[in-house]
This record gives structure tokens, sequence and C-alpha cells, in this order.
């Protein structure tokens, strides 16, 4: 069972990682519902570099679930992996928590275009990746 949630969650942080890689290439498919907004504006604007280093770590937080769950044999690192990937599962759970403004389950700005996807989508899909870590590292 394990497995099979590894794999899930492998699959959905590759996913997401594919699509931060296409925005920093450029792309501006769904690029209008992923940043907060304040008066209808986005809040800021993350540059090229920055949305790429986000892809880049979610494929590290891929890699650390499937040397957890004990699918890809990796000897090296295995307490820094190990606390980083408990790391990568706390954070994943605190954004879904959210800053009780704009983001999270608990935000206050609810009226935007981001709020209505961070309710349905994003917030609910942290806490199942962050839960989903957790449990594959303390059930190994």
């Amino acid at each position: 069972m394990v497995n099979i949630i590894a794999f899930l969650v492998v699959f959905i942080l590759v996913t997401i990682a594919c699509i931060h890689f296409y925005w920093a290439a450029g792309g501006k498919k769904w690029g209008d519902i992923v940043i907060p907004e304040m008066d209808g504006s986005p809040m800021f604007e993350p540059p090229g570099m920055i949305t790429a280093l986000v892809g880049v770590l979610l494929l590290d937080v891929a890699f650390f679930v499937l040397v957890e769950a004990g699918i890809l044999p990796f000897p090296y690192f295995t307490g820094l992996i190990h606390y980083l990937g408990i790391a990568a599962g706390v954070v994943f759970v605190i954004r879904s928590i959210g800053d009780f403004k704009y983001t999270g389950f608990f935000k206050k700005m609810k009226e935007s275009r981001f709020a209505y996807y961070d309710t349905r989508f994003y917030s609910p899909l942290c806490l199942f990746l962050g839960l989903a870590i957790l449990t594959i590292i303390f059930l190994k």
C-alpha cells in the first residue's frame, strides 16, 4: 500500500514540477489562477528562475519519497533524506493551512479566482501530499 501511495505522490509531484518548468520557460496557461490576488491583480510575479527552482525542489521531494518508500535504493545521505522528507511533508501541511489571509483552508480573502481554486484544489492537494509523504516516511 505504501508503494501505491508513493507512486501517486511521485506522479503528482513530477506533474506539478513539469508545469513549473513550463511556466519558467515562458508558458502562460493556468498562470492567472495560481498567484494570490489583491483587488483583482496578482500579488507578485515570480521570476522564471524562482519558478524553475520550485520545479527542481518538487523533483527533489519526489526523489525523497522514492527513497523513503524503499522503491529507489539510495544508501547515501539516508539521515538527511529522511529529515528533508519530513520537512517537505510538514511544509505541504502548513501550506494547506495557509497564511490565514490569502492562502490555505483558513484564508480570509475568499473572493478571487485564486481563492476559488485554492479552496477546491490547491489546499486539499497540499494536505494530501503532506500527509501522504509523512505516512510514507513513518510507515516504511
